[in-house]
């Protein structure tokens, strides 16, 4: 990361950054890059259109995720609290040592209260809501509890459509 901020990657070019899906967790680092683009799959619950109060719509039992009627639950549920634990004693004494500074929640209590807070958009750049169709009779297996739905081959072009438009326009 330090050489794109430094420029010697890019060779002092500025990258633009569209992330799919990608959870509302901490602040983005935007030094060395441009544009930024989130692309979030959402089904709005709001009717008065206010975007940027959109909340996630968890599923009030677990028999409803395969059916993804609040959009895409990985972006939505894999907030702070959630990482996969790593295997070597120093880096998870670096993480015990971050979440005692930054994460005071411990456990489920942590990731509940970090998921009732939790937004659809970040702070850091644009955001935009998509209500993508996803195919539910295929399956979680194919659609991912909404989160494959980004790069869906039916999708694609609209995504990229919408991406370019988003940045660009």
């Amino acid at each position: 990361f330090n050489l794109v901020v430094e420029g010697r990657v890019l060779n002092g070019m500025i990258a633009d950054v569209v992330t799919l899906g990608t959870p509302v967790r901490y602040g983005w680092d935007t030094s060395g890059v441009g544009k930024m683009l989130h692309v979030v799959n959402h089904r709005p619950i709001r009717p008065d259109g206010k975007r940027w109060l959109s909340k996630m719509d968890l599923p009030q039992i677990a028999w409803e995720m395969p059916y993804v009627s609040g959009g895409d639950y990985v972006q939505q549920l894999a907030v702070a609290g959630t990482d996969q634990w790593p295997s070597i004693p120093r880096a998870q004494k670096a993480i015990e040592d971050f979440r005692e500074m930054f994460e005071p929640y411990d456990g489920f209590e942590r990731w509940l209260e970090c998921a009732r807070r939790n937004t659809r958009c970040q702070n850091d750049g644009n955001c935009l809501l998509v209500d993508y169709p996803v195919q539910v009779e295929n399956g979680p297996r194919e659609h991912l509890f909404g989160h494959g739905c980004y790069t869906d081959s039916r999708a694609m072009f609209f995504t990229t459509k919408e991406i370019v438009e988003g940045l660009y326009s």
